[in-house]
């Protein structure tokens, strides 16, 4: 069997060898220039998907010598977005904005050995109440920025409000309204319109204002990138581009 791999390579070698030195190569594709800039995005409504997902385990030591006990622990999180750029509303020109409007929340998670969901589009009695109570009001909302004022440092602005209200409306909730004004309010957008940036223009890139960088169809890098890591401890993880 090792021999009949090796004289198959042999002889591909060879005829890539023979197709090399009788046709040119193929001419190189086109670099295309990739430029962080919001205000060249087009003017127009579009929808935005934001989601993840991931299985952790919990494992119980027995006493009496049993096995340990194991169980998966799913979560889920995923929202959908109605983003518009433009004009402020109503106005035929101006500085273009990026306005976005909480469409959909879909969340899953498991607490206390209870299946713990919500989709704020299914059925009324198939929500879990305690997420319902959180995040209901959260759809329907919205947070917009300048897309020349984002580059230059602003931030979103809108949903922090919703949950600084929650908060104090609800006291016995109020740790869980500051955590989801981190996870879910305007702090959340920054970080959508900013992902990635660190791996086509470098660790320092901050908001990429004005950088072009090229690129060809086809073109693999690896870039190592600070993540956040088991207890948010930063962590550099390898990506593959």
């Amino acid at each position: 069997m090792r021999r009949l791999i090796a004289a198959s390579l042999t002889v591909l070698g060879l005829s890539v060898g023979a197709f090399a030195q009788d046709d040119p190569a193929p001419p190189a594709k086109p670099a295309v220039r990739v430029t962080r800039d919001l205000t060249l995005l087009a003017a127009g409504k579009y929808r935005m998907v934001q989601s993840w997902s991931e299985t952790g385990t919990e494992t119980d030591e027995l006493e009496g010598g049993k096995p340990p006990r194991v169980k998966e622990i799913p979560a889920s999180n995923r929202f959908t977005f109605a983003v518009e750029i433009g004009p402020p509303t109503g106005e035929p020109t101006g500085p273009k904005l990026v306005s976005v409007l909480v469409k959909r929340v879909e969340m899953r998670t498991i607490l206390s050995d209870e299946d713990v969901s919500y989709d704020s589009d299914g059925p009324p009695a198939k929500q879990s109440e305690p997420l319902v109570r959180q995040f209901a009001g959260l759809v329907g909302k919205s947070t917009r920025a300048g897309a020349a004022a984002f580059s230059d440092g602003e931030g979103f602005s809108g949903l922090d409000a919703m949950w600084e209200a929650y908060g104090k409306a609800h006291p016995e909730m109020s740790r869980a309204a500051e955590a989801n004004l981190k996870n879910y309010g305007d702090a959340r957008f920054d970080r959508m319109f900013t992902l990635g940036l660190d791996l086509l223009f470098g660790p320092e890139a901050g908001r990429a204002k004005g950088q072009v960088r090229e690129l060809r169809v086809g073109e693999e890098f690896t870039v190592d990138a600070e993540k956040p890591g088991i207890a948010m401890k930063p962590t550099m993880v390898p990506h593959a581009c």
